[in-house]
C-alpha cells in the first residue's frame, strides 16, 4: 500500500524515488526473453492519494459526489492507466486506489466528524477492494 498526498497529479517525489530504488531490476523485474518481466507476481499494490482536485469524490470511479462527476471519473482513469502500468512493470496486481478529495477544512466546526466520515469511507473502500481479495 503506498499513501502519499497529490503533487502535480503524481506523488511526492520521496515516495517517487523510494519506489525506483527499492522495485529495482532484479528485485522488482529482470529482463526477460520477451522484454522485461515482474519478478513480484501473487503481490497486490493499493494506493491512497489525498488530491484537492474538484473537491468532487472520496474513492475511485463512480465515486463522484455530484460534482463535475464526469470530470472526477476522468481524472480517476487517468490513474488506473498509470497505476495497471506500474503493476505490470513489477508483475504485481492492481487492486486499486482511493482518492480523497473532500478532506475536511482544517477551520471546520465539524471537522472531527468529517475525518470520521473520510476514515469510514476508506475503510469500506478497502474492504470492498483490497481486503477481500
Amino acid at each position: 500500500i503506498f499513501i502519499y498526498p497529490n503533487w502535480h497529479d503524481s506523488e511526492i517525489a520521496i515516495v517517487k524515488g523510494y519506489k525506483e530504488k527499492v522495485f529495482a531490476k532484479k528485485f522488482a523485474y529482470q529482463d526477460g526473453a520477451n522484454g522485461l518481466e515482474g519478478l513480484l507476481t501473487g503481490k497486490t499494490m493499493f494506493t491512497i492519494m489525498n488530491c484537492g482536485y474538484l473537491g468532487g469524490g472520496r474513492g475511485f470511479n463512480g465515486d463522484g459526489v455530484g460534482i463535475e462527476d464526469e470530470k472526477w471519473d476522468a481524472y480517476m482513469n487517468a490513474y488506473k492507466v498509470f497505476d495497471d502500468d506500474t503493476a505490470a512493470f513489477w508483475g504485481v496486481e492492481n487492486v486499486g486506489r482511493f482518492m480523497n478529495d473532500r478532506t475536511p477544512a482544517n477551520e471546520s466546526e465539524n471537522y472531527e466528524a468529517e475525518l470520521g466520515e473520510l476514515e469510514d469511507a476508506l475503510k469500506a473502500h478497502l474492504d470492498k477492494v483490497y481486503f477481500s481479495k
